[in-house]
């Protein structure tokens, strides 16, 4: 504050110990709201349930909606774990579906409903995905801290920035990740910029063009390393089972069964699974 206050008073006995009290019912108060912050972040596998919504078969993780028994289970977090990829509830034109990016211009308002493991042929995904500290530099010197979160879906890249930072007014319109090399196409405000790295044993080092190329300089990231609570459940990875889509042409409704599953004669299953989650936890 560049200042300092000081203030004597005199506090009689029973004042000081009803203050003491006030103030491990703070502390005490304070601690459980972190726990409870903190239980929030942590992956955790949670059963995944299906509800009828209008008529039409849905996945959510809130189990208050039903009774039933899980459909599967899948990894559920406030911040995107590192390597794992998410999965999003889209609604367009009335119809329901899950997807590995969420509806387009919709990165910087939407929250995965659960993370899996990308298909085994999608192996660059684990190299992608996750939360990135990045620092950037401009050639006059000053200095940006954005955090970026990113998915790869086959090479194309999608995400958005940290949503707790000013950066949230930027979109990354669009991504390329192949043979390592990343590609970022950003508008911020009312101008576009060009995001170039090469990616090496978990970090991003490259450049940064403005599109009038009236400003440019360079810029490396780093993703968070998996907790230990994600490691753990890396661990059963023997246990993933890979998750379809199912159409039914007859009317578009869309469902979700794991492989082996078969929900009938008149839906038709997708060639390639959408992710790999867990049939028990």
């Amino acid at each position: 504050m560049g200042f300092a206050q000081w203030r004597i008073s005199i506090i009689f006995p029973n004042e000081m110990k009803r203050l003491l009290r006030l103030r491990m019912i703070a502390m005490a108060f304070c601690l459980a709201w972190e726990a409870s912050g903190a239980e929030e972040s942590k992956p955790t596998l949670r059963p995944v349930h299906r509800i009828q919504v209008n008529g039409e078969e849905r996945l959510d993780v809130l189990t208050g909606k039903t009774n039933g028994a899980p459909a599967f289970y899948a990894i559920v977090t406030n911040r995107w774990p590192s390597g794992l990829a998410p999965i999003f509830s889209v609604e367009l034109n009335g119809k329901w579906e899950l997807r590995r990016r969420p509806a387009r211009g919709q990165e910087n308002f939407t929250e995965p409903l659960f993370f899996g493991f990308a298909p085994v042929d999608e192996p660059n995904a684990a190299k992608l995905n996750g939360y990135w500290t990045c620092h950037a530099a401009s050639e006059e010197g000053s200095k940006n801290y954005p955090g970026m979160e990113l998915m790869l879906d086959g090479e194309r890249v999608a995400g958005r920035f940290d949503p707790n930072t000013d950066y949230r007014f930027a979109f990354i319109t669009s991504g390329r990740f192949h043979a390592d090399e990343l590609e970022l196409r950003v508008e911020y405000i009312k101008d576009s910029y060009v995001l170039n790295g090469k990616w090496s044993n978990g970090r991003i080092k490259g450049t940064w063009v403005k599109s009038d190329e009236s400003d440019k300089g360079t810029w490396e990231g780093e993703r968070a390393p998996a907790s230990a609570a994600t490691q753990l459940e890396q661990e059963k990875i023997k246990g993933l089972v890979a998750l379809y889509e199912w159409r039914r042409p007859a009317d578009d409704f869309k469902r979700y069964e794991l492989e082996g599953k078969y929900p009938g004669k008149d839906w038709i299953r997708s060639e390639r699974p959408l992710c790999r989650i867990w049939k028990r936890p």
